[in-house]
């Protein structure tokens, strides 16, 4: 926990470097990093509180550790909206990579019994490879079907995970707060930051008005998660329908009350049934297939004016006989070229392949060094018939050069003067697609 917590504090002083629209890209490699580190930490968080109070205690402990997080989500949303618009967003990382460094002196400072680590030998360079103890830990879960229930209850909450989209969404678009001599940005900033703390509000009320009814009770704690879904599908249906910020606030409070419930009550359940030895496999098992449910809502549920893609298109190509193989070139500093031949006709198409293959255009590419990558027949896709091929080049002047021979030589005159082969009849629109390589 402490070395994930150092690890995201330089993270976090990491993004201060982003200046500029052409360094955005850098922020999605951080948080890739910030959220691997999350994954060490939140197990083994989860995984000590039944090791730090007694048994009777850990419902209490967990509410205080929701409490705490609430607090921290309220207040920080609203405190970080303030002092992103009254200092910039740089003092907003700084103070934000400060908690972590705090966070981590505060955990080191901590002593508390591990049984599970009695007797066990240290950790080896061959242990990173050993599998065996992933597999126990499968089988242990797969033995009780109410712990792999209580598993997955995170993971159903990760539906509604989108909302930390939908609220920077919702700020800007729906609900900003407009105040005088503040610009539309800023205002968006602020209406963001109110409904990301009522989220917080929401979180921090639940699990106190719901754990002393619970107790230790596990029938009731399985009851409190059952309600806990309920209100919050109740709240996010009423939040769709919203008209003010105020309402859309009262909204998300009961939805994120029903959330942390069913978050909080779901962690006690684990931690009572699970055996110490288990406990951290069980609670990474459950938070990875809560990450899982949460990147596929936010991915589903993309905003209209922000999708996540333009469109999505498939294609099955199959490969043409003079070049059956895909021949990958040389990984240097390189051009490509993606053309598409669409066809007025099934006949017009295989016309034109057959001047690929039959009638020897490929050996002209290859022998004037435009070094093709392949050549295929759309069988399922788009604008059917076509053929799409791809060719390669050092740079645009090699491509035009090489295109400029191509036009020149001699077989290719030859061939293109041959009647049937006229590119008149035989093809109806060419798309040309220039792509550059990525590092990988």
């Amino acid at each position: 926990m402490i070395a994930a917590d150092l690890g995201r504090m330089l993270i976090v002083f990491c993004m201060l470097f982003v200046r500029s629209k052409e360094m955005v890209w850098m922020v999605y490699p951080l948080l890739v990093a910030e959220t691997l580190l999350a994954a060490f930490f939140e197990p083994a968080r989860s995984s000590v509180i039944p090791n730090i109070v007694e048994r009777e205690d850990v419902v209490v402990a967990n509410t205080l550790s929701s409490t705490t997080w609430s607090l921290n989500l309220a207040l920080g949303s609203a405190l970080g909206g303030a002092v992103a618009v009254l200092f910039g967003r740089d003092s907003v990382f700084v103070i934000n990579a400060a908690t972590f460094a705090i966070s981590a002196v505060l955990i080191g400072r901590m002593r508390f019994h591990e049984p599970h680590v009695e007797g066990h030998p240290p950790m080896r360079a061959k242990d990173l490879v050993d599998f065996s103890p992933i597999v126990a830990g499968i089988r242990y879960v797969r033995s009780d079907a109410r712990r792999v229930a209580m598993l997955l209850v995170k993971s159903g909450l990760g539906v509604i995970g989108p909302g930390w989209v939908l609220f920077t969404v919702m700020g800007k678009q729906y609900f900003p707060v407009r105040l005088h001599g503040l610009s539309a940005e800023r205002s968006a900033i602020l209406g963001m930051s109110v409904l990301l703390g009522a989220r917080g509000v929401g979180a921090l009320i639940g699990p106190l008005i719901s754990a002393t009814w619970a107790g230790r009770s596990e029938r009731r704690l399985r009851i409190g998660v059952l309600c806990g879904y309920l209100a919050a599908a109740a709240g996010y249906t009423m939040l769709g329908l919203s008209k003010t910020l105020l309402l859309a606030c009262a909204c998300t409070i009961l939805a994120h009350m029903g959330g942390a419930v069913a978050w909080v009550f779901s962690t006690t359940l684990l931690q009572l049934t699970t055996e110490d030895r288990f406990r951290g496999r069980v609670f990474a098992a459950e938070l990875g297939f809560a990450m899982i449910t949460l990147a596929g809502g936010a991915y589903l549920a993309a905003d209209p004016a922000h999708p996540a893609y333009d469109r999505i298109e498939s294609s099955l190509l199959k490969a043409f006989s003079h070049m059956p193989q895909m021949e990958i070139p040389e990984k240097k500093d390189r051009l490509f070229e993606l053309r598409c031949y669409e066809s007025p006709s099934e006949s017009a198409g295989q016309k034109k392949i057959e001047m690929f293959n039959d009638a020897g255009e490929i050996d002209i590419f290859k022998k004037i060094g435009a070094r093709p990558v392949f050549f295929g027949e759309t069988i399922i896709g788009l604008r059917r018939p076509n053929l799409t091929y791809m060719l390669c080049f050092d740079n645009m002047e090699g491509h035009d050069a090489r295109w400029k021979a191509f036009g020149s030589d001699p077989e290719w005159k030859k061939i293109s003067a041959i009647p049937e082969y006229s590119d008149a009849k035989l093809i109806s629109k060419i798309t040309r697609t220039f792509l550059s390589p990525t590092s990988y």
